[in-house]
């Protein structure tokens, strides 16, 4: 029985070196995101992490990616993306001959999919019933 005992211990032992330890190094980084948890070195199978864009920035796509065998896995495809916003500058709207109907004229960040409505400069009229900038 002492033997049979002893070789059960030492199977376990070798069982738990030889299994290897399924895990994520570090994930890509994502241009102009940061991920919302504190960076770890490695990340065990199962791990979720969630990126977040910086200010004025619009997410694209999914924003959380997730640790499976080994490898950070999205779905559909990993195409997180962080959008530059739309801006104006007061040059911009001087040379248009437009300024911004409900701002102050100064620089200003607009995410995707916002509306900006511009009114004509005293004194200037808008040329065409329909224009885009």
């Amino acid at each position: 029985l002492a033997a049979s005992v002893s070789f059960i211990i030492v199977s376990l032992r070798l069982h738990y070196f030889f299994s290897e330890v399924v895990r994520c190094g570090i994930p890509q980084n994502v241009k102009n995101a940061v991920i919302t948890s504190e960076p770890e070195e490695f990340y065990p199978d199962g791990s979720s992490l969630t990126y977040v864009c910086r200010s004025s920035y619009l997410m694209s796509g999914e924003s959380t990616v997730s640790c499976r065998n080994g490898t950070w896995e999205k779905t559909p495809t990993w195409n997180i993306k962080c959008l530059k916003p739309c801006t104006v500058t007061v040059e911009e709207m001087n040379r248009r001959g437009i300024d911004l109907a409900y701002a102050d004229r100064q620089k200003m960040f607009a995410p995707h999919n916002d509306h900006i409505t511009f009114a004509c400069q005293r004194g200037k009229v808008l040329a065409e019933k329909e224009k885009t900038m």
